[in-house]
């Protein structure tokens, strides 16, 4: 398949680049330590989640800087024609550039969630073993929806400074969603949200996040505040089919 193509030269153009090393060596860093200060601390509780903390504060935003320029930056280059002039259509362009990113940014994570285990092992922390699979698959997941998110943000401008920017909103909106909107519900109409705008409230991907982990990992991950519901992992896959939906239609529409 042709995205295959694009997907390999996307995953090679990141390790040539320097930013799957980089990227790697900074979160492997913040895991490591976090792994490291609740295995010396001797104050009891779960690693993994202490380490979901770390995740859904720093992954997403990584995802965006890794991704944001993967079609933005080809088209205002033009080096988006010279892919084209080659048996690819624009729609395999951006499916290839979202596996592409998406497969380094998963492996960037592997490799950190593989140091926090093992700095937990050496220094006398516990793992429980399901629990910490269960996190470590939900933030793999995590990982790949918003490189595959950015990339769909990325396909519809030539801009990466938009790109950039629209990226980091969309995280920072979906950080604090649950907030949002209840701030805007006290603002326009007054008084206490009612249910069903409590269960909105946990649609964005980083509660969805949560509620895979939960799923996942089982009573370890019950401080998370999260149900564990399917709807967890309907909803964490269905955001980044929306966005690079949206991209490719956006990006098959547009006069390079």
């Amino acid at each position: 398949m042709s995205w295959r193509v694009i997907a390999r030269k996307d995953s090679r153009d990141a390790v040539r680049d320097g930013s799957f090393q980089w990227n790697t060596l900074f979160i492997a860093l913040l895991t490591g330590a976090t792994s490291y200060l609740h295995s010396t601390s001797g104050g009891g509780g779960v690693l993994s989640v202490d380490l979901s903390i770390v995740v859904t504060a720093v992954v997403p935003f990584v995802a965006v800087l890794m991704a944001h320029e993967s079609i933005a930056y080809e088209r205002a280059t033009g080096r988006i024609r010279t892919t084209l002039a080659l048996p690819h259509t624009r729609r395999d362009v951006v499916l290839g550039a979202a596996v592409g990113r998406a497969t380094v940014l998963v492996a960037t994570i592997g490799v950190a969630l593989a140091v926090a285990a093992v700095t937990a092992l050496v220094f006398g922390g516990t793992i429980e073993p399901r629990t910490f699979l269960g996190f470590g698959v939900a933030t793999l997941l995590l990982a790949a929806v918003f490189a595959v998110i950015a990339v769909g943000l990325s396909a519809g401008t030539r801009s990466t400074t938009l790109a950039l920017v629209a990226g980091i909103v969309v995280v920072t909106v979906s950080l604090g969603w649950p907030a949002l909107l209840a701030f805007g519900w006290t603002t326009v109409v007054g008084g206490s949200m009612p249910p069903w705008l409590h269960t909105v409230g946990g649609w964005d991907p980083i509660r969805a996040y949560a509620k895979t982990a939960v799923l996942l990992a089982g009573t370890g991950l019950g401080s998370l505040g999260a149900d564990g519901s399917v709807v967890g992992p309907l909803l964490l896959v269905g955001w980044p089919v929306l966005f690079v939906a949206a991209g490719i239609g956006r990006f098959t529409g547009v006069d390079l």
